[in-house]
């Protein structure tokens, strides 16, 4: 059966009365290191320090162009540096016999759905090929040899970077809801990497659109387990992978297909088939969209926008990265007008149309309380709705009363039958994973600020789209706190 944006979200969503029980089996939870036993490693060199990307944080934020550049050059150093940013184990804890391992990037649960694979070609002391990074132990998995990235007259190298989620990892806990918690934490682990190519000053392209089949099977993945979402290709090209090669391409050894199996019963939820199969057609809007326009809110302009181009002090990039963790044991303290400005400089994302951002102000000094959107083109907020909402929203987000105490609440919003109209079913993963994005984005932002920030994916999602006030269409994908954190 095929399945809508739409369609797959109301079916996903919560209803207060109608949750029903699940446990978790705890014997059966998945690995969260994926590894290739019969594959050939070579260990990456270890960082040990980060002088050349040392920078504020906040101007990274700002959407770059970037123009191609023949001379561009990589070494093995430099990728060594591009992953570690992108996605590295910053802490351990241990739970009765089980160990919890957190990352830069956040992800629902801690389950870490994300694998990331390298393409290059022309890098200098590594091989053209195929590698999966290894992050358990810091090395590249050697998936195939040979070169499958086309390079013009002139060019030096180049490398694509895909991103990738084992579903079930997510779906233990989440069930047919998870394909959501999929997509949002790659985009957390997409966003660390458009930073740190930003910081090395790397020109980038990211896109979510190329031929899942023909990608997936070059990864030799099992798709009912794994799929391909998304890659960035440096020096900023399209995704153009040999296609001769790829049609006369041999299939890997079964061994690698069975990589994706990461617990001893790993069971595979429809729905999450459906909507994934559903997205293989890509198909481009004609006309521009802009998702604050389409939420069936009343926006009103702030006379004077008091939050935007104040001067602030934080920490910088890459400390953010490394410091970033969850944290929610807020103080119910009120924030002032410099930390509203510097969280919303983060949200000002290129190449995210099929989301809006906003914010509930509960606890600000000299903000008035309510609901904004803010135009992610500008910066500005906009008034949707005035009065509190924060307690309202900590009881549909499952009744995790902590959020009350959290001065902001950050929103991600999309209208899903627009999504539909204009990009079929494959705009759901464009949304979710520009929301991911934008969440972690926030995460960063408050972590430079001293401030905690928690992000929540589980809501009553029809009683939150009522409180907030949206149209039929318009659903909340995200939210995110921040505040000051109890000493």
């Amino acid at each position: 059966m095929k399945l809508t944006a739409a369609s797959y979200h109301n079916l996903t969503s919560y209803e207060r009365m109608k949750m029903g029980d699940h446990s978790l089996d705890w014997t059966n939870r998945p690995n969260v290191f994926k590894s290739y036993p019969k594959a050939s490693k070579i260990s990456l060199p270890g960082i040990r320090e980060f002088d050349e990307v040392k920078k504020p944080l906040f101007p990274l934020f700002e959407p770059v162009v970037h123009s191609e550049s023949k001379d561009f050059k990589m070494t093995v150093d430099d990728l060594a540096k591009i992953l570690v940013l992108t996605q590295t184990i910053t802490a351990k804890s241990q739970g009765g016999a089980t160990e919890f391992f957190f990352r830069s990037a956040a992800s629902a649960g801690a389950l870490y759905p994300t694998e990331i694979y390298a393409v290059s070609a022309g890098i200098a002391e590594l091989k053209d090929g195929i590698y999966h990074y290894s992050i358990s132990d810091h090395s590249l998995e050697i998936i195939r040899e040979g070169r499958f990235l086309s390079i013009e007259p002139g060019e030096a190298c180049r490398a694509v970077f895909i991103f990738t989620a084992i579903f079930f990892r997510s779906s233990w806990k989440y069930r047919d809801r998870a394909y959501r918690y999929n997509l949002m934490d790659t985009g957390h682990v997409i966003e660390n990497q458009l930073l740190a190519l930003k910081a090395m000053g790397l020109s980038h392209k990211l896109s979510y659109d190329f031929d899942d089949k023909q990608v997936n099977r070059l990864l030799g993945l099992d798709e009912n387990l794994e799929a391909a979402l998304a890659f960035i290709d440096i020096p900023g090209k399209d995704l153009q992978l040999i296609a001769p090669a790829l049609k006369t391409i041999n299939p890997l050894a079964p061994s690698f297909k069975e990589a994706s199996l990461v617990a001893r019963i790993q069971k595979q939820y429809e729905m999450i088939a459906q909507i994934h199969s559903s997205a293989e057609q890509i198909r481009n809007p004609s006309v521009e969209i802009r998702m604050m326009d389409h939420t069936g809110l009343n926006l009103k302009a702030i006379k004077g926008t008091p939050w935007i181009n104040e001067r602030i002090p934080a920490a910088g990039y890459p400390e953010a990265v490394f410091l970033r963790r969850s944290k929610r044991d807020f103080a119910d303290e009120p924030v002032d007008h410099s930390t509203i400005a510097g969280l919303i400089a983060s949200l000002r994302a290129e190449n995210t149309p099929c989301i809006c951002t906003g914010l509930l102000i509960g606890s600000a000094n000299g903000c008035s309380p309510g609901f904004y959107l803010v135009d992610q083109t500008s910066g500005k907020p906009f008034m949707a709705s005035d009065g509190y909402f924060n307690e309202k929203m900590a009881d549909i987000c499952l009744h995790q009363l902590w959020l009350a105490k959290a001065s902001l609440h950050f929103i991600i919003l999309s209208n899903l039958a627009l999504l539909d109209e204009a990009f079929g079913a494959r705009g759901y993963r464009y949304a979710l994973m520009s929301a991911g994005r934008m969440g972690q984005r926030i995460y960063l932002a408050a972590t430079s600020l001293g401030l905690g920030c928690c992000g929540i994916g589980a809501f009553y999602d029809h009683e939150a789209a009522r409180l907030l006030g949206l149209d039929d269409d318009t659903r909340l994908l995200y939210l995110l706190a921040a505040g000051k954190i109890r000493k």
